[in-house]
């Protein structure tokens, strides 16, 4: 009976790693740790279990989370040009987040540690958003957040929390086995591709730090100093100097397995929220291709998709108006930029090839693949990372493609 019961919590086919089954449980009988596609997963300790099934009863793989229809679907660009140059699409979670700090409330989101590795974290001062902003193409760990989230709410707090999918239906079982309110808390969920390890990731900064001979001190998967888009940056210190790199899709083999899909976890290709009935309250994403449906927008700086799925959200609606510009739009134009608003990511052979290649020869091995087949695509990239922004929007135009 008890090793059924662990089998079923561990079951890695199904187990998106949201956390909830680790911070539920009275006994702390299970830990996150690393199995052999480099994901985090439960393990059971089981001579501390008990087999309450309470890890199951949170489990999003195992209950079912019920999701909402948008009921509102906008283009949103912050009213502040600064927040619209420091975020990646068009500053719609700093909006929310303004919001719910103004009102005394928290913030739950994702951030980068000193080491890089992508944690869930909370604020409560708009100085600490910073950390928050941005785009992780990696699975970050909510650690203990969910318990956090419980307490705050139990203590009369206003709670934002975002996070992919997955996590919000984790939070959410978990916070309904435990019967607190959730009147006072907003839900944001990411219109997810998919996650990268946290050990595929960390390989890629230590094969970036062995290449420009420097240590990776910071990492931004969207810089916005050259326009939006995929274009990042890689900081380095090297002895007392410090230095940047810009960092193209084409010429970092990181980027373009993501970008492929290719890399993600086993569950992200069955996964039951890549549709239109979402977890959150509100989703978030980049408008792609919005220039196409909405010429009025000036899009250079960033658009964010912004879908209002709950009546708490609509409410939102007169305060997010003073902070963003909101151009109403359809979920046909959202949807048609977006993928993961309509199916899951599709799994190839590719997938077991490079899980393989990085067990066997480390990040390494996957970059000395990379430049063999794509020599062109990475001087591509190099050059285009280091094209002046306006020679780049000159070069656009003159393609049509402005």
């Amino acid at each position: 009976m008890l090793t059924e019961h662990v089998a079923a919590v561990v079951d890695q086919a199904r187990c998106t790693g949201c956390g909830a089954c680790v911070q539920t449980c009275p006994e702390s009988a299970i830990t996150l740790t690393n199995r052999a596609d480099g994901f985090l997963y439960p393990s059971v300790n089981e001579e501390a279990c008990t087999a309450c099934r309470r890890c199951l009863s949170v489990c999003p793989a195992h209950v079912v989370i019920e999701g909402r229809a948008p009921l509102a679907v906008y283009a949103a660009v912050n009213r502040d040009s600064d927040v619209l140059l420091r975020s990646s699409s068009g500053g719609a979670f700093t909006a929310l987040a303004e919001i719910v700090l103004r009102d005394g409330g928290v913030v739950y989101g994702c951030a980068f540690d000193e080491q890089l590795s992508a944690r869930h974290v909370r604020v409560e001062a708009m100085p600490e958003l910073d950390g928050l902003r941005g785009s992780k193409y990696v699975q970050s760990d909510t650690g203990r957040t969910f318990i956090e989230v419980k307490a705050d709410l139990e203590a009369g707090r206003r709670v934002l929390y975002s996070g992919c999918p997955c996590q919000i239906a984790g939070l959410k079982a978990f916070l309904k086995q435990s019967r607190v309110s959730r009147v006072r808390l907003l839900c944001v969920d990411l219109v997810c591709h998919g996650v990268a390890s946290r050990e595929m990731f960390q390989g890629y900064l230590s094969w970036l730090s062995e290449k420009y001979r420097g240590r990776v001190i910071a990492f931004e998967f969207r810089d916005k100093s050259r326009g939006w888009g995929l274009v990042g940056r890689a900081s380095f210190r090297r002895g007392r100097r410090a230095f940047s790199r810009p960092i193209h899709p084409l010429s970092s083999y990181y980027y373009h397995h993501y970008l492929r899909g290719t890399d993600y976890r086993e569950s992200c290709y069955q996964c039951q929220h890549a549709n239109l009935t979402r977890q959150g309250d509100i989703t978030l994403g980049d408008f792609w291709g919005v220039e196409r449906f909405h010429k009025e927008i000036p899009s250079e700086r960033g658009v964010s998709l912004l879908l209002l799925n709950s009546p708490r959200a609509l409410a939102m609606e007169p305060e997010l108006d003073q902070l963003l510009h909101l151009t109403p739009s359809s979920l046909e134009r959202a949807a048609a930029t977006n993928d993961q608003l309509l199916r899951p990511a599709i799994s190839d052979e590719s997938r077991a090839q490079l899980l393989s290649t990085f067990q066997r020869e480390g990040a390494s091995g996957i970059a000395q693949q990379y430049r063999r087949a794509h020599r062109r695509d990475i001087v591509v990239g190099y050059v285009k990372a280091r094209i002046p922004p306006r020679i780049r929007r000159t070069l656009r135009r003159a393609l049509g493609r402005s």
